[in-house]
């Protein structure tokens, strides 16, 4: 048997690889960037959405120093303005948008994509297949011409894909209109998005008139509409096939010419036979409408399980050579973007105790959601947050046993209301930690998950779930809406509004079950229309939603934060996943979607609770279908395990002094009025690179340049003092500085002495390009001073606020486990399981130091403790995670330097009589400083010897792109200052990587050549050159001891 990819295993059966390994066009146009995916996405994560000063990304600074890169420097340029321009257009009607890191890069791999096409379709084709041939996709067949016409897109659901998608339009219509090199793409004669049913298709329409992008549904489209029409695949058929009478459909020919065709989810999946005829049936539908001289954008969250169950090949073989980019689920929630997840499993399907109280254990779940919810309406401004909702959903919508579980759960939701006695005591028995629910190291499963429930009696647990989720007690009441397909409403008996609702193929039928079945069914229904409708409402009195389709195909709602898996075909896996991704959606502090745990600064722990999802099977075997197709995307299984660490002995008596922000202090209940005097010189710098650019781009000059005063554009009415106003305000307002007030001439007057320094003539503009450009850099010098004044007042009101403890093992920086045990808590995948536990049985395993897999680590004996977790040394990533994080290369490298040096140099006489200890600083739990900006230096670094003691906060993660005025820099001078309060010597130290490569650097000196000055500029900030073989480490302790002793 002849097989073009895999092993053969059978004769008849062939192993297919995975997707993820054969994406040799998204390989493709990552090695024209210098890399592979995984290399560019690393070297962007750090860096701020945004533009520069001279209207470029700031992404663009890292693509520009990337070695081997083949993409000429004009195009980079001009492909990254094309972005912002697009970024900028979007922003117009969708407040604040802008492109989060991968975001970029999938617009970027877009944009590039379309260079080449443009450019030279034949040569594209030839470079494609020699790529192809001379990597590890030879298995893969050629790239046809035709394959050059469809661009598919891997995205995590509530990763963008819409947003992505309408900025793919906006690329595709400059190539078309504007080209590259003199050659442009075909002007579409139709642009068509291809939706899988009416409920995307409403969604999509909305999106479209959010972007402000012109959108009809297809049968109401005018002569001459040159907007995207939308339409359902079902909607669409073949012409030779003719129309069914209970369907209305239009032949494909309706829309003939070359078209640009969109595609959202567009997949039936090949689970079954009939599901891949039907598949290939969608396929050959959408080439048709595109034509062959047309073009297809599609974009999904689910290529891997569609190709998994496909066993020809064919839809591997397809997507291998179509998908640009991938930011499947395992990248997304690796980098922290939507919710975390908890699930809870059982093994025996045949204890309904068991099953029962699974279910009853999601409820608390919701209850303790709903407490932190209710206990801060602050905290749901600042972190978006909303109602948390619980769903019980199935893939399974058809078919006998389509609603079979539904029952199971109504009857458990009548029991818990109406049975208060049963419910307490399971309660009591979730609550205290004999559930019979363990995880896989035989502790109970529920131990630390419910915050808000510990301490309460089971008694006042239950009457918060009867009053907070259901309303009401007395047993469950069914309500079938009249005029409304599909909808049950469910009420409490003494509840006054309806706490859920279910959508069940067959409503009339479920209800005359239940009805025989004892439950309360009652047909006097005061509600008329539809309760599925208002769940996303602030009002919503539904706290919980039973099964159905509409789940799936479209729904959206930020709400869902508990789920429970009714029927899931063990084929499901592209379902499952999108039900999935509907639970972790997740809007986000700043709307940045990450979860909190992933951001820089400080956050409420009750934050994190919301930004939970719950997931739980009402049968064991429903849940594994989505641990499954998790381990597809990459996020395989993990074992909660506690590796210990010992805490050393000695240091306690020589009293280490640390010193701590008041708990109590709140910069934010200070009244801060910003004075113009008070800010210091804003100086705007254009002068870095040559001109380049067009459209919104803004122009800069090159090594000739003049001082403007931005006073004088104002004075001359080029620039408006109202739109630096605004910008002031706006700024205010994203960063929530509620206690800032921004008088309007102290704005001004503060803007009038920014002084910018560009091209000759860019104070004399001529087109209205040119005023755009002098527009948002006089934006940027307002922003610019408004941060620098915010920050020193904070630096200030912190400084004046901060004491001075003793160390000891309470402090946090020592980490503990759930238990309260000094340890690290590890996630591990199941193959990990019983090496990890080998090592935490045996001590002197655990403390040996070593820098290979699956649990690098270093012992170093003058810090606190050990052994201290570190990342993979190639600097790839653990399969094993750890809280708190191992430590990072240049972290590794501090240690591995510190203890270097001190074991040459600590028995020589000048340091005979000193001590150092060394403790690693925990982020968001150890000593911070600057709490808007949420600034934890990675070490503690004390000096001792005999009573006098000095200290210094070490943070060698490097500057990246931070100028001088960023807080890391102002941090020593707020430290020095309080010498005197503090009673020692108490200073920080900033590691830069190679320092002349520092972006502050180019800031602060006119020339790089000089190394004189580059030292000064070091010693005056304390900033490190780690890249000095060590010598950095002799400056530091240097200049503790001096100033000590």
């Amino acid at each position: 048997m002849t097989t073009r990819a895999g092993k053969r295993k059978k004769a008849d059966q062939v192993v297919l690889p995975k997707l993820i390994q054969r994406l040799v066009l998204r390989d493709f146009l990552a090695n024209r960037f210098g890399g592979d995916l995984d290399g560019l996405m690393h070297a962007l994560k750090q860096t701020q959405s945004g533009r520069r000063q001279d209207g470029q990304s700031h992404f663009l600074s890292v693509l520009e120093s990337r070695q081997n890169i083949s993409v000429a420097q004009e195009d980079l340029y001009r492909m990254d303005l094309n972005l912002m321009a697009h970024q900028e257009r979007l922003s117009r009607h969708r407040k604040d948008f802008q492109l989060l890191y991968f975001q970029y890069l999938s617009a970027l791999f877009a944009e590039l994509y379309l260079t080449l096409l443009t450019r030279n379709e034949a040569q594209l084709l030839l470079d494609l297949n020699a790529f192809r041939a001379a990597g590890d996709c030879q298995d893969l067949p050629e790239f046809q011409g035709s394959d050059l016409r469809t661009l598919a897109f891997w995205l995590a659901t509530g990763a963008g894909k819409t947003l992505l998608m309408h900025l793919a339009l906006l690329q595709f219509e400059t190539y078309a209109t504007e080209g590259v090199d003199g050659k442009k793409l075909f002007t579409p004669d139709a642009r068509i998005l291809v939706t899988p049913n009416a409920g995307l298709t409403t969604q999509h329409l909305k999106e479209f008139a959010e972007s402000g992008i012109e959108a009809r549904y297809y049968d109401s489209v005018p002569a001459g509409f040159t907007g995207v029409q939308v339409v359902e695949i079902t909607k669409l058929r073949p012409d030779s096939e003719k129309p069914k009478k209970s369907s209305v459909t239009v032949p494909v020919s309706q829309f003939s010419g070359a078209n640009l065709v969109l595609v959202d989810e567009g997949h039936k999946g090949a689970a079954t036979a009939s599901d891949l005829k039907e598949e290939n049936r969608w396929r050959s539908l959408r080439e048709a409408l595109a034509g062959p001289e047309g073009f297809t954008l599609e974009y999904s969250a689910t290529f891997a399980q569609v190709t998994e169950t496909d066993k020809s090949g064919d839809l591997l073989y397809t997507y291998a050579r179509a998908v640009a980019f991938e930011y499947a689920y395992g990248r997304f929630y690796r980098d922290g973007y939507g919710k975390d997840f908890r699930f809870l499993n059982i093994k025996d399907d045949g204890d309904q105790v068991l099953s029962d109280r699974v279910m009853l254990a999601g409820l608390l779940a919701l209850l303790n959601k709903r407490l932190a919810f209710d206990a801060s309406p602050e905290h749901v401004r600042t972190y978006n947050l909303k109602a948390p909702l619980m769903i019980f959903v199935g893939a399974t919508v058809s078919g006998k046993d389509a609603d079979s579980d539904v029952p199971v759960v109504l009857k458990l939701l009548d029991r818990v209301l109406r049975d208060s006695t049963w419910a307490t005591a399971e309660i009591q028995l979730l609550l205290s930690g004999h559930s019979g629910l363990q995880d896989g190291a035989g502790r109970d499963a529920l131990k630390g998950t419910l915050p808000l429930l510990q301490g309460q009696s089971a008694t006042a647990v239950y009457q918060h779930l009867t009053r907070r989720i259901f309303g009401g007690a007395g047993g469950l009441v069914l309500h079938n809406l009249k005029g409304v397909e599909g909808e049950v409403a469910l009420w409490a008996a003494s509840g006054k509004n309806p706490f859920g609702v279910i959508n069940v193929g067959d409503p009339a039928k479920l209800l005359r079950d239940l009805r025989a079945d004892g439950l309360h069914v009652d047909e006097d229904n005061p509600f008329t229309g539809s309760l599925f409708n208002t769940i996303n409402h602030p009002d919503s009195s539904i706290n919980l939603l039973v099964g159905s389709k509409k789940f799936i195909e479209g729904w959206s709602s930020w709400r869902v934060s508990v789920m429970g898996l009714l029927r899931v075909g063990q084929n499901a896996g592209a379902q499952v996943m999108q039900l999935f991704g509907r639970g972790v959606r997740l809007l986000g502090f700043r709307q940045e979607l990450k979860r909190s745990s992933h951001l820089p600064e400080d956050h409420p722990q009750q934050v994190e609770v919301q930004e939970t999802l719950n997931l739980f099977g009402v049968k064991a075997n429903y849940l594994q279908v989505l641990l499954d197709s998790l381990g597809q995307e990459g996020v395989p299984v993990m074992h909660t395990r506690e590796f210990p660490i010992e805490v050393l002995s000695g240091w306690e008596s020589a009293g280490l002094k640390v010193p701590m922000l008041d708990p109590g202090h709140d910069f934010s209940g200070e009244i801060v009025v910003l004075k113009a005097d008070e800010v210091k010189d804003i100086k705007i710098n254009l002068s870095v690179k040559v001109e380049v650019g067009k459209g919104d781009s803004i122009a800069t000059g090159g090594t000739d340049t003049s001082d403007f005063v931005l006073g004088d554009a104002l004075r001359e009415g080029l620039v408006s003092g109202e739109t630096l106003i605004a910008a002031a305000r706006k700024l205010k307002q994203q960063k929530q500085w509620h206690n800032l007030y921004l008088p309007v001439d102290e704005v001004i007057k503060m803007a009038e002495r920014a002084t910018i320094i560009a091209r000759p003539g860019f104070f004399d503009p001529h087109s209205p390009e040119d005023l755009r450009a002098l527009e948002a850099v006089a934006i940027s010098a307002v922003k610019k001073g408004v941060e620098a004044f915010y920050s020193q007042k904070q630096r200030q009101s912190e400084s004046s606020s901060m004491k001075v403890e003793v160390l000891d093992r309470n402090h946090p920086n020592f980490p503990q486990t759930v238990q309260g045990t000094y340890g690290y808590t590890l996630q591990v995948p199941q193959e990990l399981v019983a090496e990890i536990d080998l090592l935490i049985s045996n001590a002197t395993l655990r403390l040996k130091e070593v820098d290979t897999e699956p649990l690098p680590r270093l012992n170093f004996d003058r810090h606190l403790y050990v052994p201290i977790l570190t990342d993979h040394p190639k600097g790839i990533g653990l399969a094993v995670k750890s809280t708190p994080t191992a430590l990072e290369h240049s972290e590794i490298q501090f240690l591995q330097d510190l203890r270097r040096w001190w074991l040459a140099n600590h028995r020589l006489p000048e340091w005979q009589n000193v001590e150092i200890w060394v403790l690693r600083n925990l982020p968001k739990t150890g000593v911070g400083f600057f709490k808007n900006a949420g600034f934890y230096p990675d070490f503690l670094l004390w000096m001792k010897q005999e009573n006098q003691q000095a200290l210094a906060f070490i943070d060698p993660k490097g500057v990246r792109q931070m100028g001088l005025g960023n807080e890391k820099f102002q941090l020593k001078k707020a430290l020095e200052a309080r010498v005197e309060h503090f009673g020692f010597y108490v200073t920080s130290f900033i590691a830069a990587g190679k320092l002349a490569d520092a972006p502050f650097v180019k800031e602060a000196l006119t020339s790089l050549t000089i190394p004189e000055q580059l030292q000064k500029l070091a010693e005056e900030h304390h900033i490190l050159d780690q890249d000095s073989k060590g010598h950095y480490i002799s400056f530091v302790l240097n200049t503790l001891k001096q100033h000590s002793f």
